[in-house]
């Protein structure tokens, strides 16, 4: 049976999300991470990865621009400290198929340093936070949707994860 390893992190988010919504929307944001370099690891292992070529970024060395199916000769864990861990969320959403959303965009000014500074001259960014954290939490329910055999449930901005029936993507 598919367990999904960050349950807990579903559930620190969703405890989160009241009080210290911006902290809520940096964990959703490490979960998509999380689960689309799962579907990565999965995906090379599966003979129709072919279609997949990693980008061409001098941080991937002697990787850079390679197919996956050109990594057959790699244990899993060498596939992981050399390729996958030097992968941005961008470069990810750009390789897998079936993701059609700009996460990483959104990701970026979240966390980008201007954004907490706003506060520090007296903006009040109370509103923006939980606008960004519903943004965060469609996401990451996205992400789960499209790249596991999960979807997470959101009502009231209250998440709850469970299994798909059907035909998705398992991690």
């Amino acid at each position: 049976m598919c367990r999904f390893d960050d349950e807990s992190t579903i559930e620190a988010i969703d405890r989160l999300r009241g009080e210290y919504p911006y902290a809520a929307a940096l964990l959703c944001y490490t979960v998509v991470e999380r689960v689309l370099k799962a579907r990565l690891i999965q995906e090379s292992q599966s003979p129709e990865t072919s279609a997949i070529t990693l980008p061409k970024k001098s941080k991937l060395g002697k990787y850079s621009g390679k197919r996956l199916d050109e990594f057959d000769r790699l244990n899993r864990d060498d596939f992981f400290k050399s390729v996958v861990r030097r992968l941005s969320l961008g470069d990810l959403e750009a390789m897998l198929p079936g993701h059609e959303r700009e996460i990483a965009v959104d990701r970026n000014d979240l966390v980008h340093s201007n954004l907490y500074l706003r506060s520090q001259v007296g903006t009040d960014t109370t509103t923006a936070d939980r606008e960004r954290y519903k943004n965060a939490l469609e996401h990451l329910r996205y992400a789960i949707e499209i790249h596991t055999s999960f979807r997470l449930n959101i009502a009231d901005d209250c998440c709850s994860l469970v299994r798909q029936t059907g035909d998705a993507a398992a991690t």
